[in-house]
């Protein structure tokens, strides 16, 4: 049982910053794609396809390293990203992985639109999926 007292309403928390990562330090650490270009028909495909691409890399991350990192900058691609998720869940569940997953503010550059001037840093969501596996309260008793 938790017998923490919650933080007093007055006093703020502020949330843990992470640095951008990215393949070269975590092999967990996958990317979302917002909105593609071209015609209504050629983007709806390009970002249906991205999307599968996505969740299969979750989950070959999951089978792998037991863990995916997922960074979504802008809303299309949090969007791209919650479908991944929820793709690879399917693909996860006949190997037994159930997956959760949080979600966290991730702050850094983007490379070559920091050199360019365009933007200082960019704010992103970081998206930390992990398996778990169920137990009840039977099975610990035996």
């Amino acid at each position: 049982m938790n017998t923490e007292m919650p933080a007093p309403l007055d006093e703020v928390v502020e949330p843990k910053k992470v640095s951008f990562r990215d393949v070269k330090s975590d092999p967990g650490f996958l990317v979302a794609k917002g909105r593609f270009q071209g015609s209504d028909v050629d983007r709806k495909s390009a970002e249906k396809h991205h999307v599968k691409k996505l969740a299969s890399a979750v989950f070959m991350a999951m089978t792998n390293h037991g863990y995916a990192s997922i960074r979504a900058v802008g809303p299309f691609a949090n969007y791209n990203a919650l479908k991944a998720i929820t793709i690879a869940t399917g693909y996860c569940a006949p190997k037994g992985i159930d997956l959760c997953w949080t979600s966290a503010f991730d702050e850094g550059n983007l490379g070559q639109l920091r050199q360019d001037g365009h933007v200082d840093t960019v704010t992103a969501m970081l998206y930390t999926v992990k398996g778990y596996k169920e137990w009840s309260e039977e099975d610990d008793d035996e």
